[in-house]
């Protein structure tokens, strides 16, 4: 793990989602100093200052999706699955979306056509946009996936 680098720390289930810097993550479970962190693997674990083990990891797409800061009520992964499993999207393809909200779908369909496909999220809202472009970057799809913002209809 390096600095910069976006790790999940579990402890029991309580995870939290961060970005590993210089600085300390406070959580109910105590304090944990984030440079202790860096240099570290997947699997090792960090003590809090009050004594509780956390698991260092890496985070898997649906960290991602529980994580991600919502202004809008987004499309959960089991019902991603099933526009995947109707659709068929796959590596590769090249994805339109309509309506971006919190980018939650966005994100899903991104993990899926990478590395050579492309997903086109369109959104009318400056607000949801913004929220949506930040989680994809969040979730280092930036490169994958692109909020435009602007009517679908007018767009394609």
């Amino acid at each position: 793990m390096k600095k910069g680098d976006r790790i999940l720390l579990d402890e029991e289930g309580n995870k939290y989602l961060v970005k590993l810097a210089d600085g300390e993550l406070h959580t109910d479970l105590g304090v944990v100093d984030l440079g202790e962190v860096i240099g570290k693997d997947p699997g090792d674990r960090v003590e809090s200052h009050l004594g509780n083990e956390f698991v260092v990891l890496l985070p898997s797409p649906i960290d991602y999706l529980q994580k991600i800061k919502r202004k809008s009520q987004i499309i959960l992964p089991k019902d991603a699955a099933q526009i995947v499993a109707h659709t068929g999207v796959g590596p590769g393809n090249h994805v339109v979306d309509a309506g971006a909200g919190s980018g939650a779908l966005a994100i899903f369909l991104g993990n899926l056509v990478r590395p050579n496909g492309w997903v086109i999220s369109y959104e009318i809202r400056k607000d949801f946009a913004k929220v949506a472009k930040e989680n994809i970057e969040m979730s280092g799809l930036g490169d994958i996936v692109e909020v435009k913002i602007e009517n679908v209809y007018e767009g394609i």
